[in-house]
């Protein structure tokens, strides 16, 4: 999943994305979130609270 995204990125770099991932994407070493950082993206939470 973290590979289409990746392309996905690479070939759309004049648009800004807002991802959303199920909970099982999230957790451990092999995450897509994981995956994401390991390739130089910044992974944020966003919370209730926040503002965009």
């Amino acid at each position: 999943m973290a590979s289409r995204i990746n392309s996905f990125f690479m070939n759309n770099p004049h648009l800004t994305i807002f991802s959303a991932f199920g909970s099982g994407h999230f957790f451990g070493n092999d995450s897509v979130l994981s995956h994401l950082q390991r390739m130089g993206y910044i992974v944020e939470n966003i919370r209730e609270q926040d503002t965009m």
